[in-house]
């Protein structure tokens, strides 16, 4: 009859509802579960996330600094160039200034050595001149032969009859007799 009918349904009705209680329980532990776990990702992310943007600073402060370093080093190899070039051009400079105080000292020696034989061949000029006028002041054909030869291999007043070695043809030998 009915009234059983609606009984019966009225059992599967509780049956269902102290299932669905005990599912709401079993799922509220669940929800429970997950909410912890929830909370708990959520917390380590916010770490995470405070972590990353640490990090994000370091590495903004890192490629600072090495911005600064690179352009420090660019700076120190162009002035290690221009120190480089200086010394090149310095010891460009040294070795002309050498090269040119060489010439000079050689200019000036050759010049010396010029005037050293032209101060002797003026002495011997002046010394033949009056070895000659003396020689014919003295009277050559009143003297006997050989009256005025000494034996010496110096001609006359200190010149030398035998060639010198320094190619001279004739040069006095050693240093010139002072005035």
């Amino acid at each position: 009859s009915e009234l059983d009918k609606l009984k019966s349904v009225l059992q599967k009705l509780q049956a269902e509802n102290v299932s669905l209680k005990a599912q709401l329980g079993s799922m509220s532990e669940d929800e429970k579960e997950v909410r912890k776990e929830l909370g708990a990702v959520v917390a380590e992310i916010g770490k995470l996330s405070s972590e990353l943007s640490t990090q994000r600073q370091l590495v903004l402060e890192a490629k600072n600094r090495l911005l600064e370093a690179s352009a420090e080093l660019k700076a120190q190899q162009e002035h290690k160039s221009v120190l480089t070039d200086l010394i090149s051009e310095a010891q460009q400079t040294k070795e002309a200034i050498d090269g040119a105080t060489a010439s000079i000292q050689n200019a000036s020696h050759a010049a010396a050595v010029h005037e050293a034989k032209k101060e002797e061949a003026m002495k011997r000029s002046d010394l033949f001149e009056t070895s000659l006028f003396e020689y014919q002041d003295s009277g050559v054909g009143d003297t006997p032969a050989g009256a005025g030869y000494q034996e010496s291999n110096s001609g006359p007043e200190g010149f030398d009859n035998e060639p010198s070695s320094g190619g001279g043809g004739g040069a006095p030998s050693g240093s010139p007799e002072p005035d």
